[in-house]
């Protein structure tokens, strides 16, 4: 997804905020909100059951980084499109479906640095339990 116009440039100091999507629990963009690190999500800002497309201008406008356990933004065509027009970037969440809100906020906080060190030059990273790897990577890799 190179090429892109970045919603955010961790690169010259700035901060990463967060945007959570609808198939996140919204109490962990909560807990990351309050632990310091500006985060919101789909339900607080009144864009439930909004498209893909109107959560990532919403995250656009507000230089967010999105932040999914949705694979299917990188991979069908019309979602992929609008991920590439609008410039956001995007960590996946990719933790097993058994996961509950504790266990994917233990993995999201544990791999916090990780994840942020990423995003310093990456537009789409993947957290899953055990790794933290670019697109690319991912790609590589034959995931």
């Amino acid at each position: 997804m190179r090429g892109r116009v970045r919603t955010f440039d961790c690169e010259a100091g700035g901060s990463i905020k967060l945007f959570f999507d609808e198939n996140l629990p919204p109490r962990i963009a909560r807990a990351f909100d309050a632990m310091g690190i500006e985060s919101t999500c789909v339900q607080d800002q009144g864009l439930r059951s909004k498209t893909d497309k109107e959560h990532l201008a919403f995250a656009k406008g507000g230089g967010y980084v999105l932040v999914t356990s949705d694979r299917h933004i990188k991979i069908r065509k019309h979602e992929r499109a609008a991920l590439l027009e609008s410039g956001v970037c995007v960590v996946e969440v990719a933790c097993p479906s058994t996961y509950g809100l504790w266990e994917l906020f233990r993995v999201l906080v544990n791999k916090w640095p990780q994840i942020e060190a990423k995003m310093r030059g990456e537009d789409y990273v993947i957290v899953r339990p055990q790794s933290v790897r670019s697109l690319g990577e991912e790609n590589r890799r034959g995931r």
